[in-house]
């Protein structure tokens, strides 16, 4: 690093003069001390900071389904109508879509573990006054601001997993966690129904805040999990700094809203993305409409009590897990099996010609199996459903149909995300942030048409059109499948062919020929490889990824830029280093002998 210069003369343009005062360099890093890295933490530890986390958001994703058991009894009580008192559960997915996008950013300002005792202690507050309401209005407000704070934890969550694991730790961890959030909502109708035959409505919505505020205050004494928060706090510590400068100084960056506005610029400009993203959001909001189907139906037509229509969701809970279970036993492997396989054959060219041209990486496409498998799962079970949704058959027969539905449902989501993931791999947090904000802005409307389209098309034409819609996902991933690398070529930010082969391309930056010996000093510059199909000027501004490889470790630092560790390619030492003016920057650096 150059030394600082400081100087309390302004310099004189005309006279081409600069005074200088004193040249002072810069001050040498702090040193964390080993055993505050949240990595070198026991692991009981680590995995109780995780448990705790994770039943901390449980009660924030069941939020919107709780209210499916309490709502008949709203709706008779504040004596309103079906329409106002299905808005409990669209106002609540509209508040965690923006909540969602305030996570990241604030946990970047203030920290992971401020950023859950606030969204903790917010969700319980506003909870509580939803339970206490004295009109419909006053609960709808209150509903949806618990959701607005509440939901600022969701996408954070994977950042703590990935503060306290490696990559090699935290593949179980990951599977199991992502299996009870994910089926949560799901769950929720289940308890919400049998509270609601024997208690008030204000002890279900009491619930998820009782449930939060338990561990909120467990959280209090939980430890901060960010590395770089730490780091800065252990820095300010060192230097007589107080804490609240340190955020106050982190509140005046403007990356803050460059981590913000990221995921909804991907989606005006990324068509791919936003696509999928669309299709995404409908399979999700394909349970929220049958969140209001299934109780009418089976009251209706069977008739069922409360506790007996909310047990029916047992079934799609059933099939997330077996979707869950699929992906993660068969599917997660079978990839990381071919990874291991192109490593292999990576490693017996590489020893044949060092300098050969090899796939480092899978690409993404390879993620869309459990795409094409869910889809399939959805519109059978939806058609199952429509075709046997009539009282002349047992009531089991209709209500089996919601295990391929919440299988195929668990398939579609997590395929997609991994998808999109290796898609856009230096911006995989946005990734998350913009499926959770699409897909819950979809859901806060598709309760309120759902019903009125049953009743008005009838259940079995509904139903066919849901499959109709469903089903397009299947040539639409079969086009990715087979032309995923000419699609990938239309983006701007999507991580091309080249990303997966290594090749030698001059990036403007200090690059020089590897080839030779490190230790001659005369080394010249790599000349340019003709079959790149993008110039430097574009790769420099950012516009092409040439070099990014899928798979690398994200960690949002102080500036909310993605850091990346190092990775050994074949050839050459790549570190990726973030820049404000350009975070995707990479360099070449010789290898080391060793």
């Amino acid at each position: 690093m150059p030394p600082t210069r400081f100087s309390q003369k302004k310099a004189s343009v005309w006279k081409a003069e600069l005074d200088i005062d004193q040249i002072v360099p810069p001050p040498a890093p702090y040193q964390l001390p080993r055993e505050r890295h949240p990595r070198n933490w026991s692991k009981p530890r680590r995995i109780f900071i995780v448990c705790i986390i994770c039943n901390l958001l449980l009660p924030i994703e069941m939020f919107p389904t709780l209210y499916v058991g309490a709502q008949p009894q709203i709706q008779s009580y504040f004596s309103s109508s079906f329409l106002l008192v299905t808005m409990g559960v669209g106002l609540v997915n509209l508040a965690i879509a923006f909540g969602s996008l305030l996570g990241a950013p604030l946990s970047g300002l203030i920290g992971r573990r401020l950023t859950y005792i606030l969204s903790s202690i917010c969700f319980t507050g506003f909870a509580t006054g939803s339970a206490l309401a004295p009109n419909i209005t006053a609960c709808l407000v209150f509903r949806f601001c618990a959701a607005l704070f509440g939901s600022t934890a969701i996408p954070i969550f994977n950042h703590t997993v990935s503060d306290l694991f490696t990559p090699e730790e935290r593949v179980p961890l990951t599977a199991i966690f992502t299996t009870l959030l994910y089926s949560a909502p799901t769950f929720g109708p289940v308890p919400a129904s049998l509270m609601g035959q024997h208690v008030s409505w204000r002890w279900i919505i009491a619930l998820s805040a009782f449930w939060a505020a338990l561990f909120a205050v467990v959280l209090l004494f939980l430890p901060e999990t960010d590395l770089n928060v730490i780091k800065r706090l252990y820095r300010a510590s060192n230097e007589g700094v107080s804490p609240y400068q340190v955020c106050r100084t982190q509140f005046r960056t403007k990356d803050a809203w460059q981590t913000l506005l990221t995921p909804l610029t991907m989606l005006v400009l990324e068509p791919i993305f936003l696509f999928t993203m669309l299709y995404y959001a409908f399979v999700h909001g394909v349970f929220f409409i049958l969140l209001q189907v299934f109780p009418l139906f089976y009251r209706e037509n069977y008739e069922f009590s409360l506790s007996k229509s909310g047990l029916v969701f047992l079934a799609p809970w059933i099939g997330n897990l077996i979707g869950a279970v699929v992906y993660f036993a068969y599917l997660q492997p079978k990839h990381t099996h071919r990874r291991q396989q192109l490593q292999y054959k990576n490693d017996q060219i590489l020893a044949q010609n060092p300098h050969a041209y090899v796939q480092v990486e899978l690409k993404p496409e390879t993620r869309l199996p459990g795409l094409l498998i869910g889809v399939v799962s959805i519109s059978g079970g939806l058609v199952w459903f429509g075709l046997t949704s009539t009282p002349r058959l047992n009531f089991m027969v209709p209500i089996a149909s919601g295990v391929p539905i919440g299988a195929g449902l668990a398939l579609v989501n997590i395929s997609l995300l991994a998808y999109c993931t290796d898609l856009y791999p230096s911006l995989s947090s946005s990734v998350i942030i913009a499926g959770l904000f699409v897909r819950s802005l979809y859901a806060a409307f598709a309760p309120s048409f759902a019903v009125h389209m049953f009743q008005n098309i009838g259940r079995r034409n509904s139903c066919l059109i849901l499959a109709g819609i469903c089903l397009a996902g299947l040539p639409a991933g079969c086009v990715l499948w087979a032309c995923g690398s000419q699609v990938r070529f239309l983006s701007k930010r999507a991580a091309q062919d080249e990303s997966y082969v290594m090749r030698d391309v001059t990036l403007g930056l200090d690059t020089y020929d590897n080839r030779k010996d490190s230790g001659t000093s005369d080394r010249k510059p790599i000349r340019r490889n003709s079959s790149s199909r993008r110039s430097a000027n574009s790769f420099a501004q950012g516009d092409r990824l040439l070099y990014e490889q899928p798979g690398l470790e994200m960690a949002p630092g102080p500036s909310l830029q993605p850091s990346y560790d190092d990775i050994q390619g074949p050839g050459v030492h790549l570190e990726a280093r973030a820049r404000s003016s350009n975070p995707f920057l990479v360099e070449e650096i010789p290898r080391s002998s060793t």
